[in-house]
């Protein structure tokens, strides 16, 4: 039974990993209200939600740095690399954060654009979460998957709406904050 769940586990987070992938392919641009710029350094504010960089740079697959048991990860795909921002998420907010309501996306090197994610850890970092409640700290990723020859993304984009309200239209935002890779 313990396999069947495992196998089960893996087959469900592959399919998640190729639609990451892929969901962009012949997709419009997501587009903003408003944006900012700023360095992917230090603390970065997102209204009620601070991110804190900890560190930067590329792996072959996105796994919690505790694992334990059954846990979630993001697979390593032959060709592929992700680049990989660990952040410390603040929620000051009076409700509770969900990264799914945002978008992220890069923009590389060649011109192209590449899809990311934002990610929580539970509190032992030992898997992700879905959420992060009103006044709570966790640590996270902030993440893209490109193709290794891509290098480097120049800017990573994060798109949301105000109160971090349930994405409708899935190319249209409130904000993007734009945010500068130094090398």
């Amino acid at each position: 039974m313990k396999w069947k769940s495992l196998i089960s586990a893996a087959v469900i987070t592959g399919l998640a990993a190729y639609l990451l992938i892929f969901s962009g392919c012949g997709s419009e641009t997501p587009q903003a209200a408003q944006s900012f710029e700023q360095d992917l350094t230090g603390t970065i504010i997102l209204e009620d939600i601070t991110l804190t960089v900890n560190e930067t740079g590329t792996q072959s697959q996105v796994v919690p740095p505790e694992p334990y048991g059954y846990y979630n990860y993001y697979q390593e795909y032959d060709g592929y690399q992700y680049y990989v921002v660990s952040v410390t998420v603040k929620n000051n907010g009076e409700t509770a954060f969900d990264p799914n309501t945002c978008k992220v996306t890069a923009d590389m090197p060649d011109q192209s654009t590449a899809e990311g994610k934002l990610v929580l850890l539970n509190e032992i970092d030992s898997d992700f979460k879905e959420t992060l409640n009103s006044g709570r700290e966790c640590n996270g990723y902030l993440f893209i998957l490109a193709k290794q020859e891509q290098g480097t993304p120049q800017t990573i984009n994060v798109y949301y709406n105000h109160g971090f309200t349930s994405i409708e239209n899935v190319h249209q935002y409130d904000m993007q904050a734009v945010l500068r890779v130094i090398s």
